[in-house]
Parts: C-alpha cells; sequence; structure tokens
C-alpha cells in the first residue's frame, strides 16, 4: 500500500480527494468551498485529459447558459454588476470543463463524494445547534432558539433546506441502492440522519424547502408501491408523518390555514398590487416582486434587459411604483426562471428549464435516481428563490449535475436494478 506522500504525488489522487473535500464543503463554508474549487481547476491542468462517453447534451446545456449570460453583457449598461453576476455563475463553466474531460469516478470515489457531502450537512447542522446552545447560555437569546436563522447562521434557510432535502435523497439512494441488507447498524445511523435532516429542514422554517421535500418523499412513495418495497413505504411515510407531526406541534393553536405559515402565501395571493403598506411579510413581498419581473418580461421577451441591467430595472420599477420597501432590501425576482426571462429573454429561459430537465428526459433509461431528485430539489427552489443568482446555489448545482452526468452510464448504484437485494431475490428465484 502506497503510503500518503506517495498519493499525493498523483494528480489523480489529488483530483478525488479534492471532490469529496469540495463536496462536504457545499453546505459548510462558502469561503472553504472557493478554495477547493481554485485547487480543482489548477489540478485539472495536470490531470491526463481523457474525454468519457458521457452525457455531453447536459455539459453543453449547463456551459451555454454560461455563455447565454457573457452575451448578455453587450447589451448592459451596468458592466460592473454584470462582470460580478458572471464570477459568481463561473461555476457553470468550470464543472462542465473538469468532468467532461476527466476519466469517471470509480465506485469507491463516487460514494466517498457522496460521504463528504453527508458529513458537511451534519457538520453544518451541528454547527448551527453549537450556535444556539452558545446564545442561550451566553445570555443572547432568552430562550433556546433552533430555528430559522439561528439553526443555519451562515446560510440563508432556502438553501440550508435545499442542501438537507438533497441529503435525505442520498440517504434513501443508500439505503435502498447500497445495502446488502437493511437490517444493519449503518442503516440504523442513515435512518437517524434521514429523521434529523427532515427535521432540519422543518425547523429551518423554509416553507419552499418543507413543500420540496414532502413532494419528494411523495414521488419515493409512488416509486414503492409501484415496486412493491414495503419497508420503503413505511420509512417514508414515517418520515412524513414526523414532518406533518412537528409542523401541527408548533401551530396548534393557529386556524388549520396558518400549518408552518402559509396562511401568509394564501392572504399574500389575494392580495394582488396593494398599498406599500399592506406588504409585510416575505411571501407578500415575493408575491410582489414576480410582478414587477413579469412586467419586465413583457417589455422586453427576446433578449431581456441585460446581464448587468437587471438589477437596476428591478429597483428602479419599485420605486416608480412606489414600493421603497423593495427598493431598501434590494430584492431581485425572487424566481430564477422570471429572473433569467428578464434579465436575458425567453429563449434564455427555455435554456434553463432544458437544463434542469435534460436529467429527467436522459435519465428515466438509465433511472438516474440522484440526478432525477436533484432536479426536481433545485426546480422546485426555483420557484421562489433565485438559485442561480448566487454562489450558493450555482455551485450546488453544477457541481452535482456535472458529477452525475460524467457517471451516468457506470454500474455502480445508479440504476434501480443494480441493488444487491433485487439481484439476491431474482437469484433465489432462479
Amino acid at each position: 500500500m502506497k503510503s500518503f506522500g506517495q498519493n499525493i504525488k498523483s494528480a489523480a489522487y489529488r483530483h478525488h480527494w479534492l471532490i469529496t473535500l469540495l463536496a462536504f464543503s457545499i453546505p459548510v463554508n462558502q469561503n472553504l468551498q472557493s478554495i477547493f474549487i481554485v485547487l480543482l481547476l489548477v489540478n485539472w491542468f495536470t490531470l491526463d485529459k481523457r474525454k468519457e462517453d458521457n452525457r455531453m447534451f447536459q455539459f453543453v446545456l449547463i456551459a451555454l447558459f454560461y455563455i447565454i449570460h457573457l452575451l448578455g453583457l453587450i447589451w448592459s449598461s451596468n458592466l460592473d454588476f454584470g462582470l460580478f453576476d458572471i464570477q459568481i455563475k463561473l461555476s457553470l463553466l468550470i464543472f462542465p470543463l473538469v468532468f467532461y474531460f476527466s476519466k469517471r469516478l470509480d465506485s469507491k470515489d463516487f460514494e466517498k463524494t457522496l460521504s463528504g457531502y453527508i458529513i458537511g450537512c451534519l457538520t453544518a447542522v451541528l454547527v448551527g445547534l453549537a450556535q444556539a446552545f452558545y446564545n442561550y447560555y451566553s445570555g443572547i437569546n432568552d430562550f433556546f432558539k433552533i430555528y430559522a436563522e439561528n439553526l443555519t447562521p451562515s446560510l440563508h434557510i432556502g438553501y440550508f433546506a435545499m442542501y438537507m432535502n438533497f441529503a435525505v435523497i442520498i440517504l434513501i439512494y443508500r439505503l435502498y441502492f447500497r445495502s446488502r441488507s437493511l437490517y444493519t447498524i449503518q442503516n440504523v445511523l442513515r435512518i437517524s440522519l434521514i429523521l434529523l435532516f427532515s427535521g432540519s429542514v422543518f425547523l429551518s422554517t423554509s416553507r419552499n424547502g418543507l413543500l420540496a421535500l414532502l413532494f419528494v418523499l411523495f414521488i419515493v412513495v409512488i416509486y414503492a408501491l409501484i415496486k412493491s418495497r414495503k419497508w420503503m413505504i413505511f420509512l417514508t411515510i414515517g418520515t412524513i408523518l414526523w414532518i406533518v407531526f412537528s409542523s401541527v406541534l408548533k401551530d396548534h393553536k393557529s386556524s388549520s390555514l396558518n400549518f408552518h405559515g402559509f396562511e401568509e402565501v394564501t392572504a399574500a395571493v389575494k392580495k394582488g398590487k396593494a398599498p406599500p403598506k399592506e406588504y409585510k411579510t416575505s411571501s407578500s413581498l415575493r408575491i410582489l416582486v414576480w410582478s414587477f419581473s413579469l412586467d419586465l418580461i413583457k417589455a422586453n421577451l427576446l433578449l431581456g434587459v441585460g446581464t448587468g441591467d437587471i438589477k437596476d430595472e428591478l429597483l428602479n420599477l419599485y420605486e416608480k411604483e412606489g414600493y421603497p420597501i423593495l427598493v431598501q432590501r434590494q430584492y431581485n425576482s425572487h424566481n430564477q426562471f422570471l429572473q433569467t426571462a428578464a434579465a436575458l429573454g425567453i429563449p434564455a429561459a427555455i435554456v434553463l428549464f432544458l437544463m434542469l430537465l435534460s436529467p429527467l428526459f436522459f435519465s428515466w433509461k438509465r433511472l438516474h435516481f440522484l440526478a432525477i431528485f436533484l432536479s426536481i430539489i433545485v426546480g422546485v427552489a426555483c420557484v421562489t428563490e433565485s438559485v442561480f443568482e448566487v454562489q450558493a446555489g450555482v455551485v450546488f448545482y453544477t457541481f452535482f449535475a456535472t458529477l452525475f452526468a460524467q457517471n451516468m452510464r457506470s454500474d455502480y448504484g445508479t440504476n434501480f436494478i443494480d441493488n444487491p437485494l433485487i439481484i439476491k431475490r431474482k437469484q433465489l428465484k432462479e
């Protein structure tokens, strides 16, 4: 066996570990994340470039989305903001290059990368709990607050919930596709982490994150019913009940519409464009900025207002219509589909849709569990957040989307038929 000193001299060895460390850093710290991206790119130049038979279409769509933003600088006036936006989205170009022109990971390294991400999510939750304990015992908070920003002090609650949702999917994937026996200590740990991460989504108070989690769990139940996987049905329904019970317990003194604060959404939808003083909640403000984004889209259907001018155009519209609270908070569209269409036109929004939908069309043949649910989770998040306008969203999606596209045709755990339990049952029948 080679020593660490000998292994570290290998560019391939460094490449595999940098991918794992980057996966770990995504939910933990964005500054650390940036360091690992730079190191990964630098190390990539030393690799033996090898283009394999990957899903090129998915790589092209991701890179094309970045190139469209570059072109959007041509009809932009505010180049300072435009260049900043291009910098934020640079991962849309880096990861397709790194993963398309490098060897696929073997089973061990692929699973190691997923483990790095799970450990990172656990670290993020534990750091949030530690922060809450510190604030309570140091007298900063009068009571033990472990929800919203107190649970995720360094990350927006929407992105924290998105990360936890995907961690739950990875754990379900491992329970079903990577377990030779259901009754192991390892699976007890996985189920415990599923409950912990699901509870963290609830405590984050992200309504979008909670709905996304319930939605993907519902899909898992449908699949389990079709395949007659009783234990999978019980586990998933149990997780759903755990989430719903927690929310009902929190809001038990309120009306039924107050489930996890969804009464705000109902009221905001009914309100429409009301006087500024009536907009106080985040839900009502989001729906308001959606209407202004639609106004921009209608006026600039083909090319949008430009990569660099989208922020200025929205702020000018807020001020013109008399909504100073939106100007003060510097709100973007809070919907990635509207944000992209307003900035770069309907064609760019179509590319975004295709980028997110392509794993659904191309992966059902391979039945790639992780790629499909990544698209679903991020797609749902894009409804209430401009996911690709911040590093937390760009790096998360692009890293995993290109990782899965690179390894789509590998045989380790990406197919439903790879489950050792299914193989064993087939052998017994034969």
